[in-house]
């Protein structure tokens, strides 16, 4: 092939890499539905409030953008609205869950309706806030957990929570487990030794919680932990 064939070749090889970069089309930015609310309990006026919000794709064409809160502290009502990003080409035929941890802040004290605004405002579920009853940031000193684990052990359902002591003397005393509609809330608890020899560093540990019998559904394990964090995992109970 002579040279200047070549380069003919190829500047339409490149010309149809133009025409092909050129018909890709960008995703369209939609409203979603979503279909359930998991709405931990336990939270008063010195909390950082969070919820999970969940819904199905109908396939593998989306992309979750976002899900946004609108509070209005006067009406006590909390609407979300999820939003995603859809995508044109082939894409695999199954249904898909999505879902987001949203934050809505400090909130007054009282009960909100918490909504989803794209479905004519389907309700999601009911969020309690009480009046601290301290100054501080929490009613107890929880341990630093960086992460929990959910499953099933000789027929029993278990949370493993692991995470990292910055002081030699801070230990898990225990870890506290409530259960209502949708949602586990485990609250673990740490305490300090009052020892002369403590000193600072990173101190790994573990602990492992079975839960109560519950009925078999999904769930959220909502999980707190040291200096206003929490973790949240949305896990399946079959037993």
């Amino acid at each position: 092939m002579s040279r200047k064939i070549f380069l003919s070749a190829f500047m339409a090889i490149v010309g149809l890499g133009v025409v092909s970069q050129a018909d890709v089309k960008q995703p369209t930015l939609i409203n979603v539905p979503l279909h359930t609310g998991y709405i931990p309990f336990g939270f008063d006026t010195n909390d950082k409030v969070e919820v999970v919000a969940e819904g199905i794709f109908s396939d593998g064409c989306y992309r979750l953008a976002g899900i946004q809160a609108n509070v209005d502290k006067d009406s006590k009502v909390i609407k979300l609205r999820a939003q995603a990003y859809k995508y044109d080409g082939y894409c695999i035929q199954v249904v898909v869950d999505y879902h987001q941890e949203v934050n809505l802040g400090l909130l007054p004290n009282g009960k909100y309706k918490v909504v989803a605004s794209n479905d004519e405002a389907r309700p999601l579920g009911t969020l309690n806030v009480a009046l601290a009853t301290n100054s501080g940031p929490d009613d107890f000193l929880y341990a630093p957990v960086s992460q929990a684990f959910y499953e099933e052990i000789g027929g029993k359902n278990v949370v493993k929570i692991t995470g990292e002591f910055t002081n030699s003397c801070m230990t898990l005393k225990d870890t506290l487990v409530q259960v209502q509609s949708n949602v586990i809330v485990l609250q673990p608890i740490s305490e300090m030794a009052d020892r002369a020899d403590c000193v600072r560093g990173q101190f790994p540990f573990a602990g492992r919680v079975t839960l109560p019998s519950m009925s078999t559904g999904r769930y959220l394990i909502h999980t707190r932990s040291l200096n206003g964090r929490s973790l949240n995992n949305l896990v399946t109970i079959i037993r």
